[in-house]
């Protein structure tokens, strides 16, 4: 576990984590549950089954405007996307989610580069155009392995079929009866699932999904093991 230097924000699982009996590293300036269990075990529990981390750390941006497509390729160098599709560029993943309306995700570090590209190239851009940095109000959650489609299912209506929702497709939706953007970005061979919905109902969520997976033998897992998943 990382030495917690100056982390000032919480996630909203913080406390429900806590009791869980998590320890916490700190991401950025946030404080994150960093282990459940041993990494050793929960990385194996992704591979096997399924489970869900908080990676609220990341950067969330949304970009609206009619000509977001233009800004997106000027500043990110992120080629056309059609409706629901998504893209990895240098710094992070674009998403289209309508036809003038685009969600960014960056890792803690990237965010800042990220938002001064496409501030600085909104200029550029005739038009209005809104670029809103949503990551504080935001809590993102992931599933990952072989039942995490199996799982959301149960907790939306989407059809999670390869040939309706792919790798780097993205959506907004109902989970849970929560208004959430829906990603699959697997990681490798193992499907993987980001949850990105309104802080208020974080802890909510987090817990919807523990109950919704104990027939599949879901476990929480840290970042520690997310990262070993991601980096392996």
């Amino acid at each position: 576990m990382e030495t917690i230097t100056k982390a000032t924000k919480l996630s909203s699982i913080h406390l429900t984590a806590q009791r869980a009996g998590a320890k916490f590293t700190q991401v950025a300036d946030w404080l994150l549950p960093d282990r459940f269990r041993t990494i050793s075990e929960e990385v194996v529990a992704a591979q096997e089954s399924v489970v869900v981390a908080d990676i609220s750390a990341n950067g969330k941006i949304l970009v609206e405007a009619d000509n977001a497509t233009v800004l997106l390729n000027s500043a990110l160098k992120v080629a056309k996307l059609g409706i629901n599709q998504g893209t990895v560029f240098e710094g992070g993943h674009a998403y289209r989610l309508r036809k003038d309306l685009f969600y960014i995700g960056t890792s803690p570090t990237e965010k800042t580069t990220v938002l001064k590209a496409l501030n600085s190239g909104a200029s550029n851009v005739p038009g209005q155009v809104t670029v809103t940095d949503i990551t504080d109000g935001r809590t993102e959650l992931v599933l990952i392995g072989p039942d995490a489609a199996e799982l959301l299912s149960l907790l939306c209506g989407l059809d999670l079929y390869e040939s309706k929702f792919p790798d780097h497709t993205a959506k907004q939706t109902g989970v849970a009866k929560t208004n959430q953007i829906v990603i699959r970005r697997d990681i490798g061979d193992l499907r993987c699932y980001h949850l990105i919905g309104a802080r208020s109902y974080g802890a909510y969520m987090w817990e919807t999904i523990l109950d919704a997976g104990s027939s599949l033998e879901i476990t929480p897992i840290g970042v520690a093991a997310f990262q070993e998943l991601t980096i392996s």
